[in-house]
C-alpha cells in the first residue's frame, strides 16, 4: 500500500534502505507496536530478499497490495529442499 500511494502522488518507490528506514517508523509506531516484538534483522533480511527478486524478475510487483510470483526454478543440487 506504501509504494501504490507514492506511485500516485508521483514519488518513487522506496528501495531497501528506504524500507528500512521505514520499517523502522513503523516498529516505533504505537499503531504497529506488535513488530517490535520480532527481532529487527530478519524484517530487514525480508526487505533485501523481496528486493532481490523483483530485481532478479522471481517476482513482479503491480499496483495492488500484493506480490506475483512470475516463475519458478527448481531447487539445484546445492539448494537443499524445505522438509
Amino acid at each position: 500500500a506504501l509504494q501504490k500511494d507514492r506511485y500516485e502522488r508521483g514519488e518513487k518507490k522506496l528501495g531497501y534502505a528506504g524500507l528500512c528506514k521505514t520499517l523502522t517508523e513503523w516498529r516505533n509506531s504505537a499503531e504497529t507496536t506488535w513488530l517490535a516484538d520480532a527481532p529487527a534483522h530478519p524484517l530487514q533480511q525480508t526487505l533485501k530478499d523481496l528486493e532481490r527478486a523483483v530485481a532478479f524478475g522471481l517476482v513482479t510487483t503491480r499496483l495492488c497490495d500484493c506480490a506475483k510470483i512470475t516463475k519458478c526454478t527448481p531447487p539445484t543440487a546445492s539448494t537443499p529442499p524445505d522438509a
